[in-house]
């Protein structure tokens, strides 16, 4: 992203971005499809139910700076109240990485210290205060404050490591609660949505969303990249299956994406209703076919092959299924 470039402008894109990754991963469930930098917010979220959710994203580059956080505060509210005159709205966001958005000394300070999304009324009271102050003021009659929401992100310095870190983490605590255990792939996701986030933001079409599914593809993809055959071991040992994986790494990958083949084994092995070690104990020989490319190879050879493309394919099932649920996809 914008890694080691000061200006408020570059930073304020940087932060827009990550916000969006956030705030999908937050609703993803419920959600249907994202829009950076959307017809009438920075980030726009569509829900199953039609309904919306906008946010108007605003930041500091300086971490003690709240000199204009009211005025930035007045801002977005500004826009939140044009944007939901006319949709269903879900949630309206103003979403910013000052620890004080409301100016109103340490008493803010305290409970936006971490990265946090709080409902109107879970403010303080003289937050709630200065936000009613602002709406009555300039006539933002269309606000509905129980459908308020104010998301803190911290975001702040020149090293990227300290920039993200609220980011990263946030997308480590989603994938477990996906039961995801290699939470270490967090970085390499976090890099993909940063790029596919800008992508959108940068589309000049509003109309060009980011769909669910395509938000949650690199997930699979990244995890499917570490699938093995290693859960396999009745006869086979790790350095078999190491060999077996390397020499036919392409082959083995090609054989796990055939469609017919893998949606053929995969109605096979959940009529078994068994697990994957029992199932390949039992079948792999009507999949002798696998390896008829190989007619070379010494049977014990092309019986591993088999063996290991069948728990290939499986342990990927398991991923994609796994995944899908966990996001309602």
């Amino acid at each position: 992203m914008c890694g080691s470039n000061a200006s408020p402008t570059a930073f304020g894109w940087d932060y827009q971005v990550n916000v969006a990754i956030v705030l999908m991963l937050h609703h993803v469930k419920q959600a249907v499809n994202l829009r950076v930098e959307g017809k009438k917010e920075d980030i726009e979220i569509t829900l199953s139910d039609g309904s919306k959710i906008y946010s108007q994203v605003k930041s500091v580059t300086k971490y003690d700076d709240y000199h204009n956080v009211v005025a930035y505060l007045k801002k977005a509210l500004g826009t939140l109240n044009k944007a939901s005159k006319d949709d269903n709205i879900h949630n309206l966001i103003y979403a910013t990485n000052s620890p004080n958005p409301f100016n109103n000394g340490n008493e803010s300070i305290v409970y936006f210290r971490d990265l946090t999304i709080l409902n109107f009324d879970e403010l303080a009271s003289v937050d709630q205060e200065r936000i009613k102050d602002l709406i009555q003021s300039n006539g933002f009659c269309e606000i509905e404050l129980e459908k308020l929401q104010i998301v803190r992100i911290p975001f702040i310095g020149e090293d990227v490591t300290n920039r993200y870190k609220y980011i990263k983490n946030y997308i480590s605590d989603f994938l477990s609660s996906l039961n995801i255990v290699n939470i270490n792939i967090s970085g390499r996701l976090m890099t993909v949505w940063q790029a596919d986030c800008f992508h959108n933001a940068s589309t000049v079409n509003t109309n060009v969303v980011m769909t669910k599914e395509r938000f949650v593809w690199p997930i699979i993809s990244v995890l499917l990249e570490g699938t093995s055959g290693y859960n396999y071991l009745n006869d086979l040992n790790i350095d078999d299956i190491e060999d077996i994986e390397n020499k036919y790494r392409s082959y083995i990958d090609y054989q796990a994406m055939r469609y017919q083949l893998v949606a053929s084994i995969i109605a096979d092995y959940r009529r078994n209703n068994v697990s994957s070690d029992v199932y390949i104990n039992n079948n792999w020989q009507k999949y002798k076919f696998i390896s008829d490319d190989y007619p070379e190879l010494e049977d014990c050879l092309r019986d591993r092959l088999i063996k290991v493309v069948l728990q290939r394919i499986i342990k990927n099932y398991k991923v994609i299924t796994n995944v899908k649920a966990g996001v309602n996809l």
